[in-house]
């Protein structure tokens, strides 16, 4: 059955009704404060007087004046010389201020000078529900996963015996907690990289260990070479990469919910002497680790940098605190605050020197001892979207891994960092879901759409070359919204942000020239339910989406072979909801998911495309079972050829971690049985990771790796330690 745009509200209206009426016990009479207005954004900065104590200045001409709302345009602009960048980023800096501090002050409005909003609405929910929205699901999701879509993108390493990180696009590897080359494991422990050596049998020895600054995060491995990504401490840091002081006193910022500028190391060791590894280069970076992809020797590498020292509000609590609590406070005097502020921080950002705006990187190799700081990249290879999106830098480094000691060309995108996603030739820049919806709800933007930059990844191995730029409808859930195939961008999107305003699309975009253009779409599907995951394989495409008030799990099945027309095909509805979504041949789909609090595994028919059917869903042990894997995609490992599925579990109620085997085929799902990691550690150290060699699987947790026969997992065959420190030791709480 292929359903309309009409038929699709039709179906899901007795369930906004349902949403509507749950939303209205929840909240009861509280009225939700109405969105920003025009006049609003348009102030001149009029107003009744604060005093002093109040305390705003009363020199008409120190009160700030709002940026004007507009239409956002997505298309990126190279910068001339540094000059530019300078005028681009202040500019950048002033409305990512105006659109934080616009959604703050939306929480008094309303207020009266009996202390308190004539709507009685709680401030906490409110921030959360307008400005926060989702930032929890995107720190995890993110997370990192990579769409193309050929049929079974995993690369289980089959035909080579041994399993590997489960990617998402085959052929575009990802950084992960551990790698193997199938004769020994590469993993990470404490501050340790660590290699180990895999006898057969089950049978492991530890051969070699290196030292590893501040807290490494990830690895690469190619041939006998890995790659190391760390965050970093300040104090391992140059004083002259460090960011420069904040304009704020920390005492009033502390309790901010934006992350705090950090800085993060790559770093290069050769393991050619499994004993012995030897760094031969590090390259650190005034910024956070985000996100990697290695496509055969090109690696590249995303970081985000706040736009310092512009990262803060600006807004100074005890003032504002102070001028709540008085009798005659009106919203008037608030907003006249709120605008006196904003003219002090545009004034601190007009006097900001270049220097202390753009990001530093220190590039060191075994080989040169005169390495000095700079910018991370110069200013001929920045770009700006022509609406800025967000007071921060995202930083592409790219590494040729055949020739590691050579210096790279970085290229930076003055905009708040959101989805990654590469294909085997390009590399996608999404903008920041969290700065789309705070743009949207403070009424900067009038349109509720999202930047996509296209990058050339295949051409050179130490460089990407920008290519074009595009605009979607809405926001993006995470990495699994994006596919590639054919030069075809498809794409899943969610407007809204709750109750009856939600609904998700489906684009499709082709580049003509330095422009992505949607040439395919699909709109309003699933008025008032929530996307919950996405994914792209070949011709299909897959959208699950959720009415939470009943816990309704409707799986769509989209035809996409042909671009300029795709259609949802059918669609198969029941409880719970997944987050995950595998391919298993042609016609089958794993799913990882929960229902009623439990978590599952399910497995669905395809065969029927335009009727799809749940076959079987196998929940979880207890209660207390909650997998790495239903987070991220690397704890999910599927191997075709023994047809097993691995999954990392934490039982919170008996604090034992291990493995979960079952094995699934296009008949149906059985539990294989349980892998116990054992150590007396194992409450505070989950599974995170497994490995499948020959007839062995393999646990991995930061403390330990333990390994079982596949067919009898229940019996471990052998189990080393990885880390003895206190963390890892009996009784260290």
């Amino acid at each position: 059955m292929q359903y309309t745009q009409d038929q699709m509200s039709s179906r899901y209206s007795f369930k906004i009704f349902l949403a509507g009426l749950a939303i209205t016990l929840a909240v009861g009479c509280v009225e939700m404060p109405p969105a920003p207005t025009r006049s609003l954004l348009e102030n001149t900065g009029g107003g009744d007087e604060v005093d002093d104590d109040g305390g705003s200045d009363d020199e008409g001409d120190d009160v700030g004046q709002w940026p004007k709302s507009y239409v956002p345009s997505h298309s990126l602009q190279n910068f001339g010389d540094c000059g530019e960048v300078e005028e681009y980023v202040k500019q950048a800096a002033k409305e990512a201020i105006a659109a934080k501090m616009i959604a703050y002050l939306k929480v008094y409005e309303g207020w009266t000078p009996s202390g308190s909003s004539d709507t009685d609405t709680d401030t906490d929910m409110d921030v959360d529900m307008d400005v926060d929205m989702d930032t929890d699901m995107d720190a995890d999701m993110d997370a990192d996963a990579d769409a193309d879509g050929d049929a079974d993108a995993d690369a289980d390493g089959d035909e080579s015996g041994y399993t590997e990180t489960n990617v998402q696009e085959q052929g575009v590897d990802e950084a992960d907690l551990v790698k193997t080359d199938g004769e020994y494991f590469y993993t990470l422990s404490g501050n340790e990289l660590v290699i180990v050596q895999i006898l057969g049998g089950g049978a492991m020895e530890e051969v070699g260990r290196l030292e590893l600054a501040g807290r490494p995060l990830e690895i690469f491995l190619r041939g006998d070479l890995v790659v190391a990504l760390h965050s970093m401490e300040e104090t391992d840091i140059p004083l002259e990469m460090r960011y420069p002081p904040s304009p704020v006193p920390s005492w009033e910022t502390w309790w901010q919910t934006q992350p705090e500028p950090g800085y993060s190391r790559i770093s290069l060791v050769d393991v050619s002497d499994r004993a012995e590894p030897q760094m031969i280069r590090t390259v650190d970076y005034a910024g956070n680790y985000v996100t990697s992809r290695r496509v055969d020797n090109g690696l590249r590498v995303v970081l985000t940098s706040p736009v310092t020292p512009f990262q803060l509000d600006f807004i100074p609590w005890n003032e504002l605190y102070s001028l709540l609590w008085k009798p005659d406070t009106t919203y008037a005097k608030i907003q006249e605050k709120f605008l006196f502020w904003y003219a002090e921080a545009c004034a601190q950002i007009d006097a900001a020197d270049l220097d202390d705006i753009m990001p530093k990187k220190l590039d060191l190799a075994a080989s040169q001892s005169d390495g000095l700081v700079q910018q991370a990249s110069i200013c001929s290879d920045i770009y700006g979207p022509d609406s800025p999106a967000g007071a921060a830098v995202t930083t592409i480094v790219s590494l040729d891994l055949d020739n590691p000691t050579t210096k790279q060309r970085d290229i930076a995108v003055f905009e708040g960092v959101g989805i990654v996603y590469a294909s085997q030739s390009s590399l996608y820049l999404v903008t920041s879901r969290d700065y789309v919806l705070e743009a949207i709800g403070a009424g900067l933007w009038e349109e509720d759409s999202s930047g996509i930059h296209k990058f050339d990844i295949a051409s050179y191995p130490g460089r990407v070359i920008y290519q074009a730029s595009g605009a979607a409808t809405g926001h993006m859930l995470n990495q699994f919204c994006l596919g590639e195939k054919d030069g075809y961008l498809r794409v899943a999107t969610s407007t809204g942000v709750d109750g009856p305003s939600l609904q998700s699309h489906l684009l499709v975009l082709e580049q003509f020239g330095g422009e992505l253009q949607v040439v395919g779409e699909i709109h309003g599907i699933a008025p008032g339910e929530e996307m919950y995951s996405a994914r792209f394989m070949g011709d299909r495409g897959f959208m699950v989406t959720l009415l939470v008030v009943i816990e309704q799990d409707p799986l769509f099945t989209f035809d996409l072979s042909d671009p300029y027309n795709p259609t949802v095909v059918g669609a198969w509805e029941g409880p719970g909801f997944s987050t995950y979504l595998h391919p298993l041949g042609d016609n089958h789909l794993i799913a990882l998911g929960r229902e009623g609090g439990m978590g599952n595994v399910s497995l669905y028919d395809l065969t029927d495309y335009s009727n799809p059917t749940l076959m079987q869903r196998m929940e979880l042990p207890g209660w207390g079972y909650l997998s790495a894997a239903e987070y991220d995609h690397k704890g999910f490992t599927y191997s075709p050829s023994r047809e097993i599925l691995s999954l990392p579990f934490q039982d919170y109620t008996s604090g034992n971690t291990g493995l979960l085997l079952y094995h699934i085929d296009e008949l149906g799902i059985a539990l294989e049985g349980e892998m116990l990691l054992g150590g007396a550690e194992q409450a505070k150290s989950p599974a995170q990771r497994s490995v499948m060699i020959g007839d062995a699987v393999y646990g991995l947790s930061r403390c330990r790796i333990t390994s079982a026969d596949i067919s009898n997992p229940t019996t471990p065959l052998d189990s080393i330690p990885l880390y003895e420190g206190s963390y890892c030791a009996e009784n260290s709480w």
